[in-house]
């Protein structure tokens, strides 16, 4: 494996992540967030005290959710649960320097002591609770490991606030005058006890006793009635005001309404952090443009969220403070509003800041894809520069899922060591391995090969996709090889792709048979990316195919070879414009129903919705041969091709920059970029615009230099 020392990224500045492990933030990769030298305390693992608060930190949040998870019980665990918050704001108070850091640990170390005294009690009544208990242990034992660096050192002053400033093109990171922010951790109350049994009536011995009794009990009788009634007449008047229509005054004629009743600050802050919040969850969903949607386009929706972002922040520490409530409140677990509390929350300086989305990573659950993409999404955007420290502590979770989500953002952010991606890539969860495979190939260390060659041995189809890429991009040998050898088995739909892009005219020509022998879409979809001119009269043969799939593939086949332009605009269901990375074999199995149709009443369904419309190349068979008899001559038989033209890395770069594509083949051409030309400048489709716009600019010198042959099938050693 490679030396710890060996980083992943292409080009990084100065120091770069070694840098960053010393605890000095760093610019990432080509973006610009909007840091300062200056603008973090040090969180550096190699400090023993902070790393020792770290690890009381994991202790404290480990109990805190053990107790949230505990069942209801007879023991109280409230008061443990409230202290063991004021612990953890301690904790971030030490962490963040906002307060002395030797007092902010010794008021942590207070506020547990005070909690495992309330714990220990609880556990006498419920031994379910000893395992939080252990761990406050813990934590206690770290506050006391830590405690004596700090009495060594000389008292650090707390960091100053920055002016706030707006953000331009990428988020910024922003730091405020703030308090932590503390958890809420929302324990079950404790059961109530079982009712007393009334005392049996005294045994009456004389007719005066038995008088008294009977007196005594009727008395109890009517004052039971008499509540009961004085209950129902409550309730009544309750109801009839509710019902009743509020009755607003008509002004004089001539004169205005009275004004709305006024708002207290607090009430204010949270109503506007609500709006920029809900902003932020409607443009992390529409943020990704669609097929046939200029990726420019964005651009727009990128600044109303930086808008809503640099709102959030001037609103101060009470909005912040708002956002785990407007999350965990919310009707159910919406993975938008995880991504926009995840990205608000990476803007802002502060590890409390990082624990707060850990703490909804794991209330809205890692191991639903759907939230692990909104959180992996958000934080790769996010400039906070303590997301490596604690992603590299998230890669030791038990969960799988959030060891696949650290994995992808440490490598997205150029964060990951080659050794580090290559312990990940030997992960038994093939979440992981997938994540850490592809980067692991820009990386190029020694054993990418015996890496590369255990993941297409793997039984799970994504780790063995991950490793093609991985292949491909590190120029591993006999990656072709395997690729070829999956042509013959249940993954050649998927393979056919990689192969496509970096194979040669001996996989094209093999492409182009098994086409012939047994159409699929996957293949029919390659041979676009392959670029053989032979192929052209067979795309044209199956657009005339029953199956729509394999009409629609051989139309945009065609237009990707061909460069013909041949549109027609068509309506589509609602609901159906996505493009998946790698087109899926059909099995002959019905279409899952959709899910506003799973969840609705059947009384009540709602309707399918208008259809959409696109446009996209046209199956016309006759359209095609007519354009094709026409321009046939312009194609040599032994060049490759790509949009009408003899295929070299700047038709890739052309691609990336001018058509409307989707993410999925974005994404593709930028491994056939770096397959191409043997260089790498960082690229991808989920970046601002302005970054990409940069990566783009930065490839141009380098697709030039290796554009000497144009519809030549060569593919240079990596440099």
């Amino acid at each position: 494996m490679g030396a710890p020392g060996h980083r992943c990224a292409v080009g990084r500045p100065p120091g770069g992540a070694d840098a960053f492990a010393a605890g000095r933030p760093v610019a990432l990769g080509c973006r610009s967030m909007g840091a300062t030298a200056s603008s973090a305390p040090a969180t550096s693992d190699s400090e023993p005290s902070l790393a020792a608060l770290e690890r009381a930190h994991g202790h404290v949040h480990l109990a805190a959710r053990a107790l949230e998870a505990a069942p209801p019980g007879p023991a109280d665990t409230r008061p443990a649960a409230r202290a063991l918050e004021a612990a953890t704001a301690a904790i971030y108070d030490a962490i963040d320097l906002r307060d002395d850091r030797l007092a902010a640990t010794r008021r942590a170390a207070a506020e547990l002591d005070r909690g495992r005294g309330a714990l220990d009690l609880a556990v006498a009544l419920d031994p379910v609770l000893a395992p939080p208990c252990e761990a406050l242990r813990r934590a206690a034992a770290s506050l006391a490991e830590a405690e004596p660096h700090l009495a060594r050192r000389p008292p650090e002053l707390p960091l100053g606030t920055e002016i706030l400033r707006a953000s331009r093109d990428t988020p910024r990171l922003h730091r405020l005058a703030r308090p932590s922010l503390a958890p809420v951790w929302r324990v079950p109350d404790p059961t109530a006890p079982p009712p007393v049994a009334p005392a049996p009536p005294p045994v009456a011995r004389t007719h005066a006793e038995l008088a008294a009794a009977v007196a005594a009990l009727r008395s109890q009788a009517d004052e039971k009635l008499r509540a009961a009634e004085a209950r129902r007449a409550a309730n009544k008047k309750r109801r009839a005001a509710r019902a009743a229509p509020e009755l607003v005054a008509e002004p004089p004629p001539g004169f205005c309404p009275p004004p709305w009743p006024s708002l207290a600050p607090a009430g204010f802050v949270r109503a506007k952090a609500r709006e920029c919040f809900e902003e932020l969850a409607m443009l992390g969903v529409q943020r990704a443009p669609v097929p046939g949607e200029p990726w420019r386009s964005v651009r727009v929706l990128e600044a109303r969220l930086l808008a809503a972002i640099d709102a959030l922040a001037s609103l101060g520490g009470e909005a912040l403070a708002a956002i785990e409530p407007l999350v965990r409140d919310a009707p159910a677990k919406d993975p938008s509003r995880g991504f926009a509390a995840a990205l608000v929350l990476g803007c802002c300086e502060g590890r409390d800041a990082l624990g707060v989305v850990d703490r909804l990573l794991r209330w809205m659950g890692p191991s639903d894809p759907e939230v692990a993409r909104a959180f992996a999404g958000a934080l790769a955007l996010a400039p906070h520069p303590g997301l490596g420290s604690w992603l590299r502590v998230l890669c030791a979770d038990p969960l799988p899922a959030c060891r696949a989500i650290a994995v992808e953002i440490l490598a997205y952010r150029e964060l990951a060591t080659t050794a580090e991606l290559a312990g990940a890539a030997l992960d038994p969860a093939p979440a992981v391995a997938a994540a850490a495979l592809p980067p692991l190939g820009l990386a190029r260390g020694p054993e990418l090969d015996e890496l590369c060659a255990h993941g297409w041995r793997h039984a799970d189809a994504s780790v063995r996709e991950a490793a093609w890429k991985a292949g491909l991009l590190g120029g591993a040998a006999r990656v072709l090889e395997a690729l070829r050898a999956e042509l013959g088995g249940p993954l050649a739909a998927r393979a056919a792709l990689p192969l496509a892009v970096g194979g040669d005219e001996r996989d094209a020509a093999d492409l182009l048979a098994r086409t012939r022998h047994q159409p699929r879409a996957g293949l029919v979809a390659a041979l676009g990316w392959a670029g053989l001119p032979e192929a052209v009269p067979l795309l044209v043969e199956l657009l005339g195919h029953r199956d729509p799939e394999l009409q629609l593939g051989a139309a945009e086949a065609l237009d990707r070879l061909t460069g013909a332009r041949l549109y027609e605009q068509v309506e589509v269901p609602p609901e159906q414009i996505e493009v998946p990375e790698v087109p899926e074999p059909g099995l002959g199995e019905p279409k899952p129903p959709r899910l506003a149709r799973l969840v609705s009443d059947p009384r009540d369904l709602p309707a399918d919705g208008a259809n959409d419309t696109v446009v996209r190349p046209s199956s016309d068979p006759a359209i095609w041969l007519a354009w094709w008899r026409e321009n046939e001559e312009r194609f040599a038989r032994d060049a490759r091709y790509r949009r009408g033209r003899p295929y070299s890395p700047l038709v890739s770069l052309w691609e990336m920059d001018v058509l409307d594509l989707s993410i999925a083949e974005r994404r593709w051409l930028q491994i056939e970029l770096v397959v191409r030309t043997g260089g790498h400048v960082r690229f991808d489709p989920h970046d601002f615009v302005a970054v990409q716009e940069q990566a783009l600019a930065a490839w141009q010198p380098v697709a030039e230099r290796a554009a000497t042959a144009p519809g030549s099938w060569s593919r240079p050693g990596r440099r």
